[in-house]
């Protein structure tokens, strides 16, 4: 029995872990942008535009020193998850496939005409945006996330959030006013929506966690029969 649940508890261990490592870092490409901006309007959330070479992504760069720009892309990816849809630009690959105006802001110097090289930046570079990639929000740039770690996304982030007009284009509301009229404005729409799919994920989430454990524990009584 001791044996049983020892394999029944390992195996359901490593399956469910790498369910939740392949969903560690979520982010689109460059070749994706319809889908990132579809899910940004779906989910009212600014785009995040990550520009970093994507070998910093590899398992030989997962343990280089604090502060590299491996290490920094690593944070970048951590913490913008859930806060804005990320897309990643491989900077040694995707120039050519970018949109122009994504290009004009890479290319901007934020970080002036210090950098070695003729370089534009150091990597990474973050550009945040309404959903359609259009009106440009803000940027965190290496030197900020070297000096203040996750704390210069979020605050970027935040500031987003408290920007009335930023949050007009990232919720998709109107940007004129309406129409004068006699009719009281109606009641602000109930906060249900995101709950409502919330319980639908954690639904899935229990069901599917029951699953592994069901399809594990087959397995192993197959195994000792």
């Amino acid at each position: 029995m001791r044996s049983f649940t020892r394999s029944f508890l390992l195996g359901a261990l490593l399956l469910l872990g790498g369910g939740c490592a392949l969903e560690a870092r979520q982010y689109y490409t460059v070749d994706q942008i319809d889908q990132a901006k579809a899910e940004a309007h779906a989910k009212h959330l600014p785009i995040a535009w990550l520009s970093s070479p994507m070998v910093y992504l590899d398992a030989d760069h997962a343990n280089d020193s604090q502060g590299s720009p491996a290490d920094l892309t690593a944070l970048a990816l951590n913490t913008l998850q859930g806060q804005a849809v990320i897309i990643f630009q491989d900077a040694d690959n995707d120039l050519p496939k970018m949109p122009a105006n994504m290009v004009d802001r890479i290319e901007t110097k934020d970080e002036g005409d210090h950098l070695p090289n003729g370089w534009h930046y150091t990597a990474p570079k973050i550009i945040y945006t309404d959903p359609d990639l259009v009106t440009f929000f803000g940027c965190t740039l290496a030197p900020d996330l070297r000096s203040d770690g996750a704390a210069a996304i979020n605050i970027a982030l935040l500031h987003i959030h408290n920007d009335p007009q930023a949050q007009t284009l990232i919720n998709g509301t109107a940007t004129t006013a309406p129409a004068a009229s006699n009719q009281p404005a109606p009641p602000p729409a109930p906060a249900q929506s995101q709950s409502f799919l919330a319980s639908i994920d954690l639904t899935y989430a229990i069901i599917g966690v029951a699953a592994v454990f069901t399809i594990v524990a087959f397995l192993v009584i197959r195994n000792r029969s």
